[in-house]
């Protein structure tokens, strides 16, 4: 309703990622803040608690108890690394089918004509 939605615009950026996020992927409600800790964060903007645990199953890196350490050029390249080799990402890029890549990264395939774009132009360097 109108109430709600003006009272979290007025929470600002937390208090919308505490609501949007609750109890998705792992997170707990509202107040638990896992929306706005377990928020897209890194290369790949890894979100929710459950797509975190992952990540730090996979890395080592202490994802739970810090989450902003995919703020971090070094840890963030891990995750995705580890995210990309997981999903087995590179049998569907070695196909050169921006799409098929996109799908799994972005099912909505937000950004398809700039992938599509950035792809042939690093087509040369890397044949």
């Amino acid at each position: 309703d109108i109430v709600h939605a003006r009272a979290l615009i007025a929470g600002g950026p937390q208090a919308i990622a505490n609501c949007v996020y609750a109890k998705r992927g792992g997170n707990g409600d509202a107040r638990s803040f896992d929306g706005w800790n377990f928020r897209g964060r890194g290369y790949l903007h890894h979100t929710f608690r459950d797509g975190y645990a992952e990540l730090q199953r996979e890395t080592g890196l202490p994802l739970l108890k810090s989450p902003e350490l995919l703020e971090n050029p070094v840890e963030a390249a891990q995750a995705a690394a580890a995210w990309w080799r997981l999903r087995g990402m590179n049998a569907r890029a070695d196909t050169d089918d921006v799409r098929a890549v996109t799908r799994v990264i972005n099912p909505a395939l937000a950004g398809m004509d700039d992938r599509i774009a950035w792809s042939g132009r690093f087509r040369p360097i890397y044949p």
